[in-house]
């Protein structure tokens, strides 16, 4: 396809709303840069004024021409690009699990059958989510599909001896659902060092010190810096109870260790059979998880191999060519 047909304008949500969006399209941008445009949001709270100054944004700088990729979070961006061949990606419907009442329906009007109405094409960044979409609107099948997230080249197999006596577990994350308070319950009978990778609460810290938890909390960290992290771990801790993708999944398989995470969709459907799975809401099954791990040595290489195959299904032209077949169709 020449440059010409592929005019993208990509929308990304105003940067303290989050990296996550903007790092996961971070590759696919950097594939299409000779021939596309990046547009941050100007506001990240939800009140009317924001919420029109973002639209207005959006308004002015679309793409008349080309498309009009509204990378996810405030959905309802699509509204002002109507009249525009646009494609919205949707991560999560966290929204409609969060809420209950008139903030959820106002939500699920405004973030959802709304911007659904005005999308050209939908993608969804697991078949969980496209299901679950599917589900609870009335769209069609034909216009939405699943696209996965795409790692960055730089995630490559970085070989580690596993400290089998005293290993450092990497778990990535301290937002609500990424059940923080459970893992440290887990480990606080398991000989190792604990690498937490966000910002971590005073009553969390006196947790693990009573626990005499051998932590570290680590934050705003680069791309360069993650990555380090997940080469100088022996274990990557994912026992999320809710989430739209799970990257981290993806980069420890891609690096070459093994990874614990639920036994819960997306991320069982993401791991694809490469990833000690165990229930996130038990204690001892997570307990019992990181003793698999280090205790069975045939299972943990096991882990590693296949997580290392998985991970090229996620390789950043192979989802850039997915998304060029989305474009081209609207064309």
């Amino acid at each position: 396809m020449s440059d010409k047909l592929i005019n993208i304008s990509f929308f990304i949500r105003n940067s303290k709303s989050g990296f996550s969006i903007e790092k996961v399209f971070k590759p696919i941008i950097a594939l299409n840069q000779k021939h596309s445009k990046v547009y941050y949001a100007p506001c990240h709270k939800a009140d009317i004024i924001s919420i029109l100054k973002n639209l207005i944004f959006v308004r002015k700088n679309r793409n008349k021409a080309g498309i009009n990729h509204m990378t996810g979070g405030p959905q309802y961006f699509t509204i002002a690009l109507k009249d525009c061949k646009n494609v919205l990606t949707i991560h999560d419907l966290v929204l409609l699990d969060q809420y209950k009442g008139w903030k959820r329906s106002l939500f699920r009007y405004f973030w959802f059958s709304l911007p659904l109405k005005y999308a050209s094409a939908i993608t969804c960044i697991s078949e969980t989510t496209r299901l679950r979409l599917l589900k609870e609107f009335n769209l069609s099948p034909e216009k939405v599909c699943t696209i996965y997230n795409p790692i960055e080249d730089s995630y490559k197999p970085n070989p580690k001896i596993f400290n089998n006596n005293y290993p450092t577990i990497l778990h990535i994350g301290t937002a609500w659902n990424k059940n923080l308070e459970r893992t440290i319950e887990a480990i606080k009978t398991i000989s190792c060092r604990y690498v937490i990778i966000g910002e971590v609460d005073d009553l969390i810290i006196q947790k693990m010190k009573d626990f005499n938890i051998d932590f570290v909390i680590k934050k705003n960290l680069s791309d360069e810096e993650l990555y380090n992290e997940y080469c100088k771990c022996d274990i990557v801790s994912f026992p999320s109870i809710y989430e739209g993708f799970g990257m981290p999944i993806i980069e420890g398989q891609a690096i070459g260790r093994p990874v614990l995470t639920s036994d819960i969709n997306p991320m069982k459907e993401i791991s694809h059979n490469a990833a000690c799975l165990v229930n996130p809401n038990d204690i001892g099954s997570i307990r019992d998880g990181f003793l698999k791990i280090i205790q069975q040595e045939d299972y943990r290489q096991e882990l590693i191999e296949k997580g290392f195959q998985n991970a090229k299904k996620f390789s950043a032209t192979i989802i850039n060519e997915q998304y060029s077949k989305i474009y081209k169709s609207l064309l």
